[in-house]
């Protein structure tokens, strides 16, 4: 079906590389199937696909009632969907023919939601043909409305109405455009946007609060025009960081890295060269003078030369995310939603000083490297997202003041 939909400009020019890709979707990941796709798999009489197809279906009768979670393909011994053929390209399609891939494979990397009746459509950056497109444009990341032809087999996110006069998402569109132009305003570091940010969606919080609605353009103005104030950024120059607190995550990712048991070999890789940029690869004690020497040494060195002349990359980054994950959308807080995303740019970040010191600096080849295999196994995993969450409560380090210490990379004097 042909619809009219909102989507970043780099969508027009994604295609999947099929075995060419580096990295593909189609091994370490289960595959879903949902209830029509397992039926139509278990009928199919085909002298190459009939035998791999009954014996690489599995039921999922944990969650029983779920259509759309009915089965998976049971991955081989070397984390290979079984479909997949020696030239690493899948045998449904090849042999059936795109119709006949389930919902999660004719999707991904697609993320497709509604907004009120706009259908909008972008892309996930674990998909490393997509986090070229994305990270690569120096540009600031547009978007446009063009004609589609959905699938309506296509997963759908989510959807959101703005309509009700009562809640907050009458000023979905509002916010989410003040929110863009803020982390594309290029006269500030991406830290600095982050910070400015977290300020406003505190304020909003208070007005949400209050019950005062009404009152959202105008805390957006004020903010429009505190951006466009020098007295703004004297403010934002004068916020230091806690360098020891960035230490205590970095130590938490080890041992979190170490209890997830991480099966992608490319993210392995990359945790491995972060490990020994930060020269944590010779034991298991960890010195954190040692450790925080090495981390302010990289960063000096090799991590803010790169990106100093590179932002754009991480700017876009960001900018997807918002409009793929429809932030502001409320859910049970939008702070919540703001420290996620402040929390996964700096774990973005502390991979990449810890890597620039192993590889004695930075390429637009590594980052795109870290940003996709990091959001590979981060943004598909609720349980990894949980962990991340629940290690910020647990250590009360959720608040903005913390948020804003953890982001800033100005040591005080």
């Amino acid at each position: 079906m042909n619809k009219h939909v909102l989507m970043p400009t780099y969508m027009k020019d994604f295609a999947c590389i099929g075995s060419e890709c580096e990295d593909s979707c189609c091994t370490g990941w289960q595959v879903t199937l949902d209830k029509k796709s397992y039926k139509e798999y278990k009928n199919i009489k085909h002298p190459q696909l009939s035998k791999s197809l009954q014996q690489g279906m599995k039921r999922n009768k944990s969650d029983a009632t779920s259509s759309a979670n009915y089965a998976s393909f049971h991955l081989d011994q070397h984390g290979r969907c079984p479909m997949l053929n020696e030239r690493n390209l899948c045998g449904i399609q090849l042999n059936l023919g795109e119709k006949m891939l389930s919902p999660t494979c004719k999707t991904y990397p697609r993320v497709v939601n509604l907004v009120d009746d706009t259908y909008e459509m972008s892309a996930k950056l674990s998909c490393p043909e997509v986090a070229r497109l994305v990270l690569l444009n120096k540009e600031k990341m547009e978007c446009e409305e063009a004609e589609v032809t959905l699938d309506p087999s296509w997963s759908m996110l989510s959807v959101l109405d703005t309509q009700n006069p009562k809640l907050a998402e009458k000023y979905f569109w509002n916010i989410r455009v003040f929110t863009i132009d803020v982390l594309q305003n290029r006269n500030w570091s991406i830290e600095e946007r982050l910070v400015f940010l977290g300020l406003f969606i505190q304020k909003l919080e208070q007005l949400l609060a209050q019950n005062h609605i009404e009152h959202i353009p105008d805390l957006i103005h004020e903010y429009i025009d505190k951006m466009e104030s020098s007295d703004i950024q004297a403010s934002l120059d004068m916020i230091k960081g806690n360098v020891k607190m960035q230490m205590h995550i970095i130590m938490h990712f080890v041992s979190l890295r170490a209890k997830l048991g991480v099966s992608s070999e490319r993210y392995v890789s990359i945790f491995s060269d972060m490990l020994s940029g930060f020269g944590l690869d010779q034991g298991d004690t960890i010195d954190v003078d040692l450790l925080e020497q090495q981390y302010l040494s990289n960063y000096t060195m090799y991590y803010e030369p790169f990106m100093s002349d590179h932002s754009y990359m991480l700017e876009n980054y960001l900018v997807n995310h918002v409009f793929e994950s429809m932030f502001p959308k409320s859910g049970d807080s939008l702070f919540s939603d703001y420290m996620l995303m402040a929390v996964i740019y700096m774990m973005v970040r502390i991979h990449l000083i810890g890597i620039s010191g192993h590889y004695k600096g930075l390429n637009e080849e590594i980052v795109i490297k870290v940003v996709q295999s990091f959001n590979r196994v981060t943004m598909h995993s609720s349980n990894y997202l949980e962990m991340i969450k629940t290690y910020f409560k647990e250590n009360e380090f959720d608040s903005l003041a913390h948020i804003v210490a953890i982001l800033s990379t100005r040591v005080a004097e």
